[in-house]
């Protein structure tokens, strides 16, 4: 048994042209990409201030440090505070207030205290760039300066 095989002539490939006789090629000049950041509403964590932060429904998420926040919370940190000098707790101080001292504080050139709890009337608040913005005088011990970080208001 012997199989013939009928050879097959390859068909012979045509070129198609797809010119067109009356049109130019169209040139186009390259245009620069837009200049937008990744995220046009990137936030930063207010913990390590990351700007990896995502938001997953109401919340921002830092994925360096694992702090979650509200947005509500983010937008109420951006409003500046008030100026003003505040006591520990935040209050605001105005000339004329009494404040308690929170904590035994040593007084400089000297070998006294004064004692946590004592209350101190009529203060008066000055600049200071060493960060004692309260002057006042304590029974006892006369005219000092103290700093609003260690006292309350009364």
């Amino acid at each position: 048994m012997t199989s013939h095989r009928q050879a097959t002539a390859c068909p012979r490939k045509t070129q198609l042209s797809l010119a067109f006789p009356c049109s130019a090629p169209t040139v186009r000049r390259a245009t620069p990409p837009e200049t937008r950041p990744a995220m046009p509403d990137a936030v930063k964590c207010p913990n390590c201030q990351s700007e990896h932060a995502y938001q997953d429904r109401d919340l921002w998420i830092c994925p360096e440090c694992a702090h979650e926040w509200s947005a509500a919370a983010g937008a109420a940190a951006e409003v500046p505070q008030e100026m003003g000098v505040r006591d520990a707790h935040g209050n605001v101080l105005t000339d004329g207030d009494s404040v308690i001292v929170m904590k035994d504080l040593k007084v400089k050139g000297s070998s006294s205290v004064v004692k946590g709890g004592t209350k101190v009337r009529n203060i008066r608040l000055q600049d200071a760039t060493d960060g004692h913005n309260i002057a006042c005088k304590i029974d006892g011990i006369g005219a000092m300066n103290l700093k609003s970080e260690f006292v309350k208001k009364a």
